[in-house]
């Protein structure tokens, strides 16, 4: 299998994450620890209170109304109707529900990666890289290039 360009550019940047497997195993597991539902009622109080502020009815029927309501309506539905215990198993599952569309690109992507488990890898590395320009941001991992010498390693 060749390497895809994005897996080539990141490693480029961060040879070491080409070690990934040494620190982390990958694959599709199902999570055991749940949401705490306090923490998702707390959700839930925010957008009603966000809601008063700014009713969803005086928002445009344009093309970013019909995006929300495709690709987060279960979860709005879950959260209009207050079941935080609903809505904590769903934000449980987040990657694999039309609510993780945007960074975790939802329910198509995982189901993709699901189905392809040679992909897992790169998704693995694409998703360390960004916790460690992430890191790098907060100054809690020295940024590294190759005009510094050495920069194998984290």
């Amino acid at each position: 299998m060749t390497q895809s360009p994005l897996l080539t550019h990141i490693l480029a940047r961060r040879p070491w994450l080409a070690d990934i497997e040494a620190v982390s195993s990958f694959g599709f597991t199902s999570s055991t620890v749940s949401l705490d539902p306090a923490a998702a009622q707390r959700l839930i109080d925010a957008y009603h209170r966000a809601e008063q502020e700014c009713p969803a009815d005086f928002r445009p029927n344009d093309v970013w109304r019909q995006f929300v309501e495709r690709h987060y309506g279960d979860m709005l539905e879950l959260i209009r109707a207050g079941d935080a215990t609903a809505l904590a198993a769903y934000l449980q599952a987040l990657p694999r529900q039309g609510g993780g569309h945007g960074y975790f690109q939802g329910r198509a992507a995982w189901q993709a990666l699901h189905d392809q488990p040679e992909q897992q890898r790169e998704r693995a590395i694409w998703l360390a890289d960004h916790l460690a320009g992430f890191a790098e941001s907060l100054g809690l991992l020295r940024e590294r290039c190759p005009e510094q010498g050495e920069w194998q390693g984290p």
